[in-house]
């Protein structure tokens, strides 16, 4: 059975904005955990990304998350962000 696996993830800081993007190896569903709440990056694939508002001065601690019912889960990749 193959591995899914988060690759080549990636921030970009603009205008109060983190935009989160990566990539898993074998089509999959992505999301981020953040405050045990769980954001969709929308579509199945193998390209993810999530754009959430941050705030100068606060640290965010993220989970990035992608599973698959046909390959299962990857393990979590954590994420700090400071803005």
């Amino acid at each position: 059975r193959k591995t899914l696996q988060i690759l080549n993830v990636a921030v970009a800081i603009t205008n109060g904005f983190a935009n989160i993007s990566w990539e898993t190896n074998l089509p999959a569903e992505g999301a981020i955990n953040l405050f045990d709440y769980e954001i969709a990056a929308g579509k199945a694939g193998t390209s993810h990304s999530v754009r959430l508002p941050v705030t100068s001065g606060i640290v965010y601690d993220v989970l990035i998350l992608s599973y698959s019912e046909k390959f299962g889960s990857a393990l979590p990749y954590p994420l700090t962000i400071s803005p």
